[in-house]
């Protein structure tokens, strides 16, 4: 044995303590999940709601007017954030909960027990 391998632990040893730490992360990644899908869901609410005021351009190509209303781009997003929104929004109103049963099926895989392979 050199005094390298005296400094640092043992692989076998490290591996006890990984389990723990992997379900951690996992069960941030469901929290990061629900997170993300409540902040779509609010996100097309307001853009919505910012086209009927009137305060963000509808569809179609919107002229130059001094005060028209600012375009998707102009407000730091892209279309294709505003559809996953709506999609993720109108998906919850067709099936109230479902997002939140995904939510719980990614919990439920990720929490499965994680077996060192020396228990094996």
């Amino acid at each position: 044995m050199t005094e390298y391998d005296s400094q640092f632990p043992k692989l076998t040893d490290m591996a006890a303590h990984l389990p723990p730490l992997i379900a951690a992360a996992h069960r941030a990644q469901a929290d990061a999940l629900e997170i993300e899908a409540r902040a779509k869901r609010r996100l097309a609410d307001e853009y919505d709601a910012a086209q009927e005021r009137g305060e963000v351009a509808g569809q179609g190509k919107p002229s130059r007017a001094e005060g028209y209303p600012a375009t998707t781009s102009e407000i730091g997003l892209t279309h294709k954030d505003i559809h996953e929104a709506r999609i993720i929004r109108d998906a919850e109103a067709v099936d109230p909960g479902s997002l939140q049963q995904l939510v719980s099926a990614v919990r439920t895989i990720r929490e499965r027990p994680i077996v060192p392979p020396s228990a094996q």
